[in-house]
C-alpha cells in the first residue's frame, strides 16, 4: 500500500514484529456448528468487493483465514512475543 516505504527486511531489520491482526473469537466450548456458521458468514463478508473497498479506504489490507489458519497465526504470535519477552528479560509486575 506504500510502495515508496522500505520494508523492515530492506532496512536490514528482519526480526521486527510489525504485523497487526484482528480476528473473531468465540469461547472454547462453542459448538462446532456455531463456529462453522460464523466462519461461513465472515468468509462471505470478506469476499464482498464493497467490504474490501471500505477497508482499503481506511488503509487496511484484509486477509481471510479460516479458524485453523487463524489459530496458527495466534500461536505463532504468542511464541514470538514470549521469545521477545525472554530475550529482553521482561517480567510481569
Amino acid at each position: 500500500m506504500l510502495p515508496d516505504v522500505p520494508t523492515f527486511d530492506e532496512l536490514k531489520l528482519p526480526n521486527v514484529l510489525g504485523d497487526n491482526w484482528l480476528g473473531l473469537m468465540a469461547p472454547a466450548k462453542t459448538p462446532q456448528s456455531v463456529v462453522d456458521r460464523l466462519n461461513k458468514e465472515v468468509q462471505g463478508m470478506m469476499g464482498r468487493e464493497s467490504f474490501q473497498q471500505a477497508l482499503r479506504n481506511q488503509g487496511v489490507q484484509a486477509d481471510y483465514k479460516n479458524p485453523a489458519e487463524f489459530t496458527k497465526v495466534m500461536e505463532t504470535e504468542v511464541a514470538a512475543y514470549k521469545e521477545l519477552a525472554k530475550t529482553v528479560n521482561l517480567k510481569a509486575d
